[in-house]
């Protein structure tokens, strides 16, 4: 039997993610302040912000393969995570708080997601 309606624990963690991107965005803005060359890191950051954006996106679809992506890639960026947070918190630790906070609510996102089994 298929779950039609989007479990509460499902919107709450879409919406979490959704807060993290938005505070990622806040934070890659002031980490780009810092760049040497802004053009090469907006070339880099403008897509993943797309890719995030549109994993969120079709997360929100009921796309099984968008959650799992999405979580593949958080894993696999955790060392730079930890390393990032090591590098500014000697130039700029509020971008550190705002990392942590962006890392814990998609940790608390990705828990309510893989909780259900409403995914396709």
């Amino acid at each position: 039997m298929k779950i039609k309606e989007r479990p509460k624990k499902v919107t709450m963690g879409i919406g979490l993610l959704w807060v993290s991107l938005s505070l990622g965005i806040i934070r890659i803005t002031g980490e780009i302040l810092y760049s040497e060359d802004i053009n090469i890191a907006l070339a880099i950051t403008i897509p993943i912000i797309i890719l995030i954006g549109l994993l969120i996106y079709m997360i929100g679809k009921r796309k099984d393969w968008a959650r799992i992506t999405f979580l593949v890639l958080f894993i696999i960026s955790i060392p730079s995570l930890v390393t990032g947070m090591l590098y500014w918190l000697k130039i700029n630790p509020v971008l550190v708080i705002l990392r942590m906070g962006e890392t814990t609510l998609t940790m608390v996102a990705l828990i309510f997601i893989f909780s259900s089994k409403w995914f396709e």
